[in-house]
Protein backbone atom coordinates (compact mmCIF):
# COMPACT_ATOMS: atom_id res chain seq x y z
CA UNK A 1 0.00 0.00 0.00
CA UNK A 2 1.65 3.61 -1.07
CA UNK A 3 0.95 5.87 1.22
CA UNK A 4 0.73 9.84 -0.87
CA UNK A 5 2.86 12.58 0.00
CA UNK A 6 -0.43 14.52 1.15
CA UNK A 7 -1.32 11.99 3.66
CA UNK A 8 1.80 11.58 5.13
CA UNK A 9 2.08 15.83 5.31
CA UNK A 10 -1.17 15.66 7.16
CA UNK A 11 -0.01 12.75 9.65
CA UNK A 12 2.78 14.88 10.34
CA UNK A 13 0.69 17.71 10.89
CA UNK A 14 -1.51 16.05 13.44
CA UNK A 15 1.51 14.53 15.35
CA UNK A 16 2.74 17.78 15.84
CA UNK A 17 -0.50 19.50 16.98
CA UNK A 18 -1.15 16.28 19.41
CA UNK A 19 2.65 17.12 20.53
CA UNK A 20 2.05 20.57 21.47
CA UNK A 21 -1.58 20.35 22.80
CA UNK A 22 0.37 17.81 25.19
CA UNK A 23 3.14 20.74 26.51
CA UNK A 24 0.96 22.90 28.86
CA UNK A 25 3.25 26.21 29.25
CA UNK A 26 1.34 27.36 32.15
CA UNK A 27 1.76 23.83 33.62
CA UNK A 28 5.79 23.88 33.64
CA UNK A 29 7.68 24.79 36.89
CA UNK A 30 9.81 28.05 36.93
CA UNK A 31 11.96 28.11 39.71
CA UNK A 32 10.25 30.79 42.42
CA UNK A 33 13.04 33.34 42.27
CA UNK A 34 13.08 33.70 38.61
CA UNK A 35 8.97 33.74 38.99
CA UNK A 36 9.25 36.58 41.47
CA UNK A 37 11.50 38.80 39.62
CA UNK A 38 9.85 38.05 35.90
CA UNK A 39 6.31 39.08 38.26
CA UNK A 40 7.76 42.32 39.70
CA UNK A 41 9.46 42.80 36.05
CA UNK A 42 5.80 42.51 34.08
CA UNK A 43 4.05 44.56 36.72
CA UNK A 44 6.71 47.53 36.37
CA UNK A 45 6.88 47.41 32.71
CA UNK A 46 2.68 47.38 33.06
CA UNK A 47 2.53 50.31 35.81
CA UNK A 48 5.21 52.14 32.88
CA UNK A 49 2.37 53.20 30.38
CA UNK A 50 5.40 52.89 27.90
CA UNK A 51 4.70 53.54 24.54
CA UNK A 52 4.78 50.64 21.68
CA UNK A 53 8.75 51.74 20.51
CA UNK A 54 9.74 51.43 24.44
CA UNK A 55 8.07 47.92 24.39
CA UNK A 56 9.39 46.87 22.09
CA UNK A 57 12.91 47.74 23.22
CA UNK A 58 12.43 45.93 26.32
CA UNK A 59 11.55 42.72 24.74
CA UNK A 60 14.96 42.97 22.34
CA UNK A 61 16.62 43.50 24.95
CA UNK A 62 15.05 40.59 26.87
CA UNK A 63 15.16 38.05 23.56
CA UNK A 64 19.28 39.53 23.04
CA UNK A 65 19.87 38.16 27.04
CA UNK A 66 18.39 34.70 26.35
CA UNK A 67 20.32 34.49 23.29
CA UNK A 68 17.57 33.44 21.22
CA UNK A 69 18.29 33.53 17.61
CA UNK A 70 15.61 35.03 15.48
CA UNK A 71 14.93 31.68 13.43
CA UNK A 72 13.80 30.11 17.07
CA UNK A 73 11.94 33.54 18.49
CA UNK A 74 9.85 33.18 14.98
CA UNK A 75 9.21 29.48 16.27
CA UNK A 76 8.38 30.70 19.66
CA UNK A 77 5.70 32.91 17.99
CA UNK A 78 4.48 31.19 16.00
CA UNK A 79 4.00 27.96 18.98
CA UNK A 80 2.33 31.06 21.06
CA UNK A 81 -0.49 31.63 18.64
CA UNK A 82 -1.35 28.47 18.35
CA UNK A 83 -1.78 28.07 21.98
CA UNK A 84 -3.64 30.99 22.20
Amino acid sequence: MKISKSRIKEMIKEELESYMKEQDLEKVAIPSNVKRFMNRFIDVVDDGKLNRQKQKAILYKVVKGLGISPQELQMYVQKVKKGL
